[in-house]
C-alpha cells in the first residue's frame, strides 16, 4: 500500500512539473513573438517617419554660355540665363515621389556674325515640369535620381540693339517638349528645411528663330543635349 501511495505521488509531481515547463515554453514563445512584432512595427514606423509625405522646393539657376551656332563657326551666340521654378512632390512610403513644377527662364542673348552686325535680345520662357523620382535617405542626406518631362512655352524675343534694319521683335509662341534625367542631393536642416543641388540632362529639338535677312537663315538648330545645375531650397514634412 505504501509503495502504491509513493508511486501516485511521483506521478502527480511529474505531471505538475511538465505542465509548468510547457507553460514556460509557451510564455517564452509568446514573448519572443511579441518582441518580433514590436521590432517590425518599429522599423515600419521609422521608415514611415523618416520619409516625408510632401515637399515644396524652389530651384534657382544662373549660367553664361558662348558658343558657335553653325558648323562654319561664322555665327556665334552669347547667352546669359537665369531660371527659377517651384516644385511640389508627393511621396509614397517607399520613397517614390511624383513631381509637379512650374517656373520661368530669362534669356539675355546676343547673336553675332563675323562679317556682319550684331543684335541683342531678351526673352522669357515659361516651363511646366512633370517627373518621378526615387529618394534614398542616408542619415540627414536625401539622394534621388529621377526622370523629368519639361514642357516650355517659348516667349517673344525683344530686340534691344542693332543696326537700322532691326525694327521688329521675334514672334515665337512655340511649345517645346523635352525629356531628361536628373540626380539630386539635399541635406535636412532643422527637421523641415532642405538645402541642396540638382543636376539635370535634357534632350529637345528646339530651333532658335533669328531676325529675317540676318545670316541668310530664319532659325538655328541649337544643341540637342542641355546640361544644367540648380541650387535648391525648400521644406518637407
Amino acid at each position: 500500500m505504501a509503495r502504491i501511495l509513493i508511486l501516485i505521488s511521483l506521478l502527480f509531481m511529474g505531471s505538475h512539473l511538465m505542465a509548468g515547463t510547457g507553460l514556460s515554453f509557451l510564455t517564452s514563445n509568446n514573448q519572443q513573438s511579441g518582441l518580433y512584432q514590436s521590432s517590425s512595427l518599429l522599423r515600419h514606423y521609422s521608415s514611415s517617419h523618416d520619409t516625408p509625405r510632401f515637399s515644396l522646393t524652389a530651384n534657382y539657376r544662373v549660367f553664361t554660355e558662348y558658343e558657335p551656332l553653325n558648323s562654319s563657326s561664322s555665327l556665334y551666340g552669347y547667352i546669359d540665363e537665369s531660371s527659377v521654378s517651384l516644385n511640389a512632390r508627393l511621396y509614397s512610403i517607399k520613397g517614390i515621389a511624383l513631381r509637379l513644377g512650374a517656373g520661368y527662364k530669362d534669356l539675355d542673348y546676343q547673336i553675332s556674325q563675323a562679317s556682319s552686325f550684331d543684335y541683342d535680345a531678351l526673352r522669357r520662357d515659361f516651363t511646366f515640369f512633370l517627373g518621378v523620382e526615387k529618394h534614398f535617405l542616408v542619415g540627414a542626406f536625401d539622394i534621388y535620381p529621377g526622370f523629368v518631362l519639361p514642357i516650355t512655352f517659348v516667349g517673344e524675343d525683344e530686340i534691344q540693339t542693332g543696326s537700322s534694319i532691326i525694327n521688329q521683335n521675334i514672334q515665337n509662341g512655340d511649345l517645346v517638349a523635352s525629356a531628361g534625367v536628373l540626380l539630386g542631393l539635399n541635406v535636412r536642416l532643422f527637421k523641415v528645411i532642405r538645402l541642396g543641388t540638382e543636376a539635370t540632362l535634357t534632350y529637345n529639338e528646339f530651333k532658335q528663330k533669328i531676325l529675317a535677312n540676318f545670316a541668310n537663315t530664319s532659325e538655328i538648330k541649337l544643341q540637342n543635349l542641355n546640361y544644367y545645375v540648380d541650387l535648391t531650397l525648400g521644406i518637407a514634412f
